[in-house]
């Protein structure tokens, strides 16, 4: 199970925004920040997790993931954001995104499922990462929802929102943020997210 060098650096440098240190969060990761920033780089579990659950208690932000993923500039999809730009529909562009999601994270899957009425996105974590790490599970999948919906508005050029949104994830004390964020209904303790 690998990620993004690129990506957690990006959280990282958000994490810094919020008054954590950048340095000892990079340290973390056994990497330098010019590592990091290369493309092709990789980071094992560990590692990010390590990073993400550190970042988390630095800042003390119980939404990390929500608001990585509102912050994160849409540069950071990478070729995931070039391939689904350059699509002739939605459904290409979500069909592309499913496809080449492990380039970023080959810890999370996704899966599309059409309707005749909506598409529904599953995102389903690798069962050993969330038992490796349930907080850093928890912000990333956040962070993706928040950050795919950005990159949908943009693709779209529309502020369409989700009809609903189910995690499988016990509710937060407060959910009205995640309402703020997802302009949507908002479920929790659900069987899949």
């Amino acid at each position: 199970m690998t990620f993004s060098g690129r990506f957690l650096l990006n959280l990282i440098q958000f994490a810094a925004m919020q008054g954590a240190p950048l340095k000892e969060l990079v340290a973390l990761s056994g990497y330098s920040e010019n590592d990091l920033h290369d493309e092709n780089m990789r980071v094992a579990a560990q590692a990010y997790n390590t990073v993400i659950e550190t970042a988390v208690s630095l800042t003390k932000d119980d939404f990390f993931g929500l608001h990585a993923g509102e912050f994160l500039n849409l540069s950071a999809a990478g070729l995931i954001g070039q391939i689904t730009q350059t699509s002739a529909t939605v459904k290409q562009a979500l069909d592309y995104c499913c496809e080449f999601a492990n380039l970023g994270c080959r810890a999370l899957s996704l899966e599309l499922e059409e309707t005749a009425a909506h598409f529904k996105l599953g995102l389903n974590p690798d069962p050993l990462w969330l038992q490796q790490s349930p907080l850093s599970v928890k912000h990333t999948i956040d962070g993706y929802i928040t950050f795919t919906l950005r990159e949908f508005h943009t693709l779209t050029l529309r502020k369409n929102h989700p009809i609903k949104i189910y995690f499988n994830i016990k509710p937060p004390k407060n959910i009205r943020e995640y309402e703020r964020v997802f302009n949507c209904p908002v479920h929790f303790s659900k069987k899949e997210t």
